[in-house]
């Protein structure tokens, strides 16, 4: 049976308070990716009807459709780094319990 030490020592790595993954600082936004665009475009066939009126039936407001940008974009929205397993992270240990 090991000593009691060999349960308490830890190596110089270990680390309890890291997380378990952090930012891949290596990780790039992929080519097309469309940030800053709409999702919902206004769209440009829609016409205000001839009897709208705007005082009885509220402000007229243009119909949205699916941005076609979208369709071939790999993704959109903001764009964060990915997180990558931290090499230093070592799980909490286990206190040995004396009975």
């Amino acid at each position: 049976m090991p000593s009691l030490s060999w349960y308490l020592i830890k190596p110089n790595s270990y680390d309890e308070n890291a997380l378990m993954e952090i930012l891949d600082n290596e990780a790039t936004m992929p080519e097309g990716w469309l940030e800053n665009k709409p999702e919902k475009i206004e769209d440009p066939e829609a016409l205000k009807p001839k009897d709208w009126d705007d005082e009885e039936d509220r402000e007229w407001e243009v119909s949205k459709i699916d941005n076609p940008k979208y369709e071939y974009a790999p993704d959109c929205g903001e764009w964060r780094r990915t997180m990558k397993r931290n090499v230093i992270y070592k799980s909490k240990s286990l206190k040995p319990s004396f009975r």
